[in-house]
């Protein structure tokens, strides 16, 4: 099984200039945790919702913490290939405390993967390894 079958298609992305307050309001529209941070097309960075709330904390109740831009907060992505393989990925990611991983294709941003749905243990407990691709993102969409 590759990434490809498993990873988010077309993800909600953000400027690394974009301001925490804006990526809070895409994060809770949309009901994501992760957004790739993007410049001039190139993928440079993941925010996640932890790194938003970690931000705000550190701000030691200053309410303008909403408008410190992404790339102060945001942290190195980890990136898989679109076919690579999905326990290959599960592995190297399961030493690293990244919740969600970019996906790339051709070196330009595909998707969003996340490392618990890649590992072969996740795939069996919810029934996911021998189900059709839209069976598979049914159960990922719950």
């Amino acid at each position: 099984m590759t990434v490809r079958e498993i990873m988010k298609r077309a993800p909600w992305t953000i400027g690394e200039t974009d301001t925490l307050g804006n990526a809070q309001r895409l994060m809770s529209e949309h009901h994501i945790r992760h957004l790739p941070v993007m410049f001039e097309g190139a993928l440079v960075g993941m925010l996640s919702e932890v790194d938003l709330l970690e931000t705000r904390v550190h701000s030691d109740g200053d309410e303008r913490w909403w408008k410190i831009p992404v790339h102060f907060a945001m942290h190195p992505a980890e990136t898989a290939d679109i076919d690579d393989d999905v326990d290959a990925v599960a592995t190297r990611m399961g030493t690293t405390k990244v919740g969600a991983f970019a996906v790339l294709e051709h070196d330009k941003l595909a998707g969003v993967g996340f490392p618990a749905y890649a590992s072969h243990q996740y795939r069996g407990i919810v029934g996911i390894s021998n189900c059709s691709r839209d069976q598979r993102l049914s159960v990922l969409e719950r």
